[in-house]
């Protein structure tokens, strides 16, 4: 798993306080890894996107760690890799609620480079 994170900072402690872990290790209802989280509340975007390729590698079929990679790929304006993922997430079995955020945020991607069509 995801075993480079700290805890070394008050937004740590408060994480883990507020969002206690479960035996696996990945927070109770929540769609993230939440060594990611910790990265990204410290601008460490690499070792976060380190986190999230792990977690999506582990269970390439869990829906929630696969869509926040994505969203976590687009807000880094990546959006040749975002693009990606969010198709690929397509490729899996869905609810109706899952693949209407992935379309939204898909079309997000291409509405913000402009490819109205596609959007």
């Amino acid at each position: 798993g995801c075993t480079r994170f700290f805890l070394s900072t008050p937004f740590a402690l408060l994480v883990i306080r507020v969002y206690p872990l479960n035996l696996q290790g990945s927070l109770k209802n929540k769609e993230y890894p939440p060594e990611a989280g910790l990265y990204i509340a410290n601008f460490q975007f690499d070792s976060a996107e380190y986190c999230y390729k792990t977690v999506v590698e582990a269970d390439t079929t869990h829906f929630d760690h696969r869509f926040s990679y994505a969203h976590f790929l687009q807000t880094r304006n990546r959006f040749i890799e975002t693009t990606i993922a969010y198709e690929q997430l397509l490729h899996l079995p869905l609810d109706s609620s899952e693949k209407a955020q992935t379309l939204n945020n898909l079309g997000e991607v291409h509405r913000s480079q402009n490819n109205f069509k596609e959007a």
